[in-house]
């Protein structure tokens, strides 16, 4: 999995727009401490609860937003953040390594030295047993959740088809697509490649510079 920048067109900087989360009120909502909706299904995450149930949950919570979200509008979700989501729910999985071999293994942590009374930055060396507790399916074997992550992702790119079949006019609007859903599928529901989404904004950045020349 190799890291790509992705860039956002402007349209997505700042700002909220009407009906950017798709009907979902409170889609960056999740109650850690009782019967939740995540994805569309109800997930019981109340029991045996444990700091790192608590970061598991997060972490699902936060991917599920940005991958559902993209593209409604201005809702705060990066092109970017839709990429790592849709990596991190729908691909990469401790039991395939293939998924992950390529995977960066360093990073920078910064946290404050209680004894040089400072904030300091440390470089930290991931190691495989690091990067496949990181991933989806070994938490998902540890949280116990009434549904297969199987079945779990299947209903969430069929949520994310749904929210933009319904919404569809909005979403054409804001990227500047044409065509259907459908015509769109690989790069809204289920990217391969940073470059199917990169593709996507080039193409979205492209077609508004001709509608503002054919506009002036």
């Amino acid at each position: 999995m190799k890291v790509t920048t992705l860039r956002k067109p402007a349209a997505q900087r700042g700002g909220m727009s009407a009906n950017a989360f798709g009907g979902h009120v409170r889609i960056d909502k999740l109650d850690l401490f009782g019967p939740s909706l995540v994805g569309g299904e109800l997930l019981d995450v109340a029991s045996n609860i444990r700091p790192e149930r608590l970061l598991w949950v997060s972490t699902i919570r936060d991917a599920v937003r940005s991958y559902l979200i993209f593209g409604l509008g201005r809702n705060g979700t990066s092109a970017e953040e839709f990429w790592f989501a849709a990596e991190y729910l729908l691909n990469v999985r401790a039991a395939k390594p293939e998924t992950w071999k390529d995977a960066p293994r360093t990073f920078a942590e910064t946290y404050y030295d209680d004894q040089k009374r400072r904030r300091v930055t440390r470089t930290v060396q991931l190691t495989e047993d690091n990067i496949r507790a990181m991933c989806l399916d070994t938490a998902w074997d540890h949280l116990n959740f009434p549904l297969a992550l199987d079945e779990f992702c299947a209903r969430l790119m069929k949520e994310r088809r749904r929210l933009l079949a319904s919404n569809w006019a909005q979403v054409a609007r804001f990227l500047a697509l044409p065509g259907t859903p459908a015509d769109w599928e690989r790069a809204l529901v289920c990217p391969e490649t940073p470059e199917d989404v990169v593709e996507l904004l080039e193409y979205c950045a492209a077609r508004k510079a001709e509608v503002l020349q054919e506009a002036a």
